[in-house]
């Protein structure tokens, strides 16, 4: 497992989750009854197609390497097509609302988006980290009230 560590460029798991997470808000709000397509449908429409790239590549079992060719191949012209897009709508939006904070925080780290691009052992997003915390914050919970991990052994 490589881990890429810089100083002031993040992976784009960090802005993915707060651009990403914050299109899905309104999407949400409207309901699963819904048939209007929104700008939160359409942004998830090219986190959609840059995920798939990654299925596909994980389903081929390429190096770092062929994964970053294919990235600049694929991923760029999505890339290209996001961000326009993203600049165009700007100013439809609300800055408070919720597609509005989601695309002003995109282009606002737009360049840490894009050292995903160049660096094949990044992932699109940090699940596997926070998977690995996750029994840690869970567990924290629980050790609150049983006094110490020891006594959260199931002798209850």
């Amino acid at each position: 497992m490589t881990i890429l560590i810089t100083t002031r460029t993040y992976s784009m798991a960090d802005v993915w989750r707060m651009s990403g997470g914050s299109s899905m808000k309104p999407k949400k709000a409207r309901g699963k009854t819904a048939t209007k397509t929104g700008g939160a449908d359409v942004a998830l429409h090219y986190i959609g197609a840059l995920y798939r790239i990654e299925s596909e590549a994980k389903k081929a079992e390429l190096s770092a390497e062929e994964l970053v060719k294919i990235r600049q191949e694929k991923a760029r012209k999505i890339f290209a097509e996001f961000y326009a897009w993203l600049a165009k709508r700007k100013p439809r939006w609300f800055p408070r609302a919720c597609v509005g904070k989601a695309v002003n925080y995109a282009l606002s780290q737009w360049a840490r988006l894009l050292v995903y691009l160049d660096h094949g052992s990044m992932t699109p997003d940090n699940n596997r980290a926070e998977n690995a915390i996750r029994p840690f914050v869970l567990g924290r919970k629980n050790w609150l009230f049983a006094g110490t991990p020891e006594r959260c052994s199931g002798q209850w």
